[in-house]
């Protein structure tokens, strides 16, 4: 009776033992596991289905490359910005996610910043003049639709230019005495009007030569001319910095920049000048004092329109 009854024990024993391992077994392959909530709403975040590239605004010219000059060769940078968006499967907006770029080799310059907690990530890029490009995103993986453009040459600085002005000076405007000067030996000039043949760089005699600065003495020359061969043109010549707008010898020839100055209208870059660094823009307004009489130095939006 005693042996019957131990079988008996072991018996349910056994019984009662069995459902346990098994279950434990169900959960190890994951079968039949109860999951943390938190552990489930992440496994939702990172449920990528589809990634979606876009441009915002129009190109500009940025302040300040990624890398590199802003102006070589007579090619500008051209900054774009692009939204990144992505969805998971449930249809719902990913939400503070890395972002990867792809981009091919016209792209100099790039900016990322991952999608927040809006929905939105970026990517902004430099690309060096007007060339083609193709970009696209991952997202966890999943890629984007691909962006393949070229880039065109109008674009607005993002900064904007100091405008002033330039002449050709004229002797009858001025009361000085008359001096000699270094440089020209068969004539004297007012000495006022040299001195603003020193700021402008050419100046127009009562005699009807003009003269022109080099930096050490004066010289007669037969018409205005710029820094790159141009007669100076009232309401087209400009002075500009080459570093911020292109005005540049490149294969064999010059290529000057076409840019609208706002409210002032379309002007070439053709001059330079020792004053004029950076953002700054010196605006020929022809000759004589009654040119500029009633002009005031700016700030000024300025579009570049092309370069030829």
């Amino acid at each position: 009776m005693k042996k019957m009854g131990l079988m008996l024990l072991a018996a349910m024993v056994l019984l009662c033992y069995n459902p346990i391992v098994h279950a434990a077994e169900a959960d190890d392959h994951g079968m039949t596991a109860s999951y943390d909530e938190e552990e489930v709403e992440r496994s939702i975040i990172t449920d990528v289905k589809e990634v979606k590239i876009e441009q915002v605004g129009e190109a500009y010219i940025p302040n300040n490359p990624f890398s590199g000059n802003l102006v070589n060769n007579a090619e500008v940078f051209y900054r774009l910005k692009y939204r990144v968006t992505a969805k998971k499967k449930d249809g719902s907006k990913v939400t503070n996610m890395p972002v990867v770029a792809h981009y091919s080799a016209a792209v100099t310059g790039v900016k990322i910043t991952g999608i927040n907690s809006s929905g939105e990530g970026f990517i902004e890029i430099d690309v060096r003049g007007s060339k083609s490009y193709t970009l696209y995103s991952t997202v966890d993986g999943i890629r984007s639709n691909q962006i393949s453009t070229t880039q065109r040459a109008s674009a607005y600085y993002q900064n904007p230019f100091h405008c002033t002005v330039y002449i050709v000076a004229q002797e009858s405007d001025y009361t000085g005495a008359k001096v000699a000067v270094s440089g020209i030996t068969d004539a004297k000039f007012k000495s006022d009007f040299l001195a603003d043949v020193k700021i402008n760089g050419t100046g127009k005699a009562d005699s009807g030569k003009y003269i022109h600065w080099n930096g050490n003495g004066y010289s007669y020359i037969d018409k205005p001319t710029t820094a790159t061969g141009t007669e100076a043109t009232a309401g087209r010549t400009i002075a500009v910095d080459n570093n911020y707008i292109p005005r540049d010898w490149v294969g064999g020839r010059w290529k000057r920049a076409t840019v609208n100055i706002s409210g002032i209208g379309n002007r070439v870059a053709e001059d330079k000048g020792g004053g004029i660094v950076g953002y700054k823009i010196d605006i020929f307004m022809g000759t004589g004092k009654n040119t500029v009489k009633t002009w005031r130095d700016v700030d000024k939006t300025v579009r570049l329109i092309s370069v030829n």
